[in-house]
C-alpha cells in the first residue's frame, strides 16, 4: 500500500506493461492517486 502512495504511477506502467485492463488494478491506482492527492493538500493546508 504505501508503495502505491509513494509512487502511484509505478501502477499505471504496470497496466501498459500488461496491455490487459484489470479494473482491480485500475482502481487501486486511482485510489494511489487519491491518496497522494489528499497527502498533499493535507500538507499544503
Amino acid at each position: 500500500m504505501t508503495s502505491l502512495a509513494l509512487s502511484p504511477q509505478l501502477q499505471f506502467e504496470e497496466l501498459d506493461a500488461l496491455e490487459t485492463p484489470s479494473w482491480e488494478s485500475f482502481y487501486q491506482g486511482v485510489l494511489g492517486g487519491l491518496a497522494v492527492v489528499g497527502i498533499g493538500v493535507a500538507i499544503a493546508t
